[in-house]
């Protein structure tokens, strides 16, 4: 018998398949809690105070994309989206990736780090099937979350491709 922390060898015959263990993985981040509360940096007529970091998680002026945050479990989410060519993709989610282990530091809150690329022809990182999983999104939601981040990706780059010498464009709202 193993003992903890060991690996197990499990040999099976040829023409059979190991049968799977029961999933003991742990609670998805979503289902810690019930309080969440989601804050966005989205542009919006409406907003009268200026988007920031809930300060009684981490006291810091870095503006993340977003958060999610449950304050009774001390669990906080941060999100952060880059589109950049999918060929830089790795470069940039190493960079943003230190940057807010760096930069969002919390004593007192427990930290989830989503960095999330985008590339800017529909491509997508590996990441974030697994980061969406990892909150507690079935493979269902979240296949359909990619769907939609691949089409709005596609979306916007067509219009910044067909409006690229219209040197007065105005960016206007993306309609899914």
């Amino acid at each position: 018998m193993a003992k903890l922390g060991e690996v197990q060898k499990v040999f099976v015959k040829e023409g059979e398949h190991k049968k799977k263990e029961p999933d003991e993985s742990p609670l998805k981040v979503f289902e810690r809690a019930k309080d969440w509360k989601a804050n966005f940096d989205l542009p919006s007529h409406s907003r009268k105070d200026t988007y920031m970091m809930d300060q009684r998680v981490c006291a810091t002026s870095f503006r993340p994309d977003a958060y999610i945050v449950s304050h009774e479990e001390k669990i906080c989410v941060a999100i952060e989206l880059t589109c950049p060519m999918e060929i830089n993709m790795d470069k940039w989610h190493k960079k943003k990736e230190a940057k807010y282990r760096r930069e969002l530091v919390s004593d007192v809150y427990q930290m989830e780090y989503m960095i999330v690329e985008v590339g800017a022809r529909g491509g997508l990182s590996t990441d974030l099937r697994r980061s969406l999983r990892r909150l507690g999104f079935t493979k269902k939601e979240a296949g359909l979350v990619i769907d939609e981040c691949r089409m709005m990706a596609e979306k916007c780059s067509f219009v910044i491709w067909i409006q690229r010498f219209n040197k007065s464009f105005v960016a206007t709202e993306m309609l899914i």
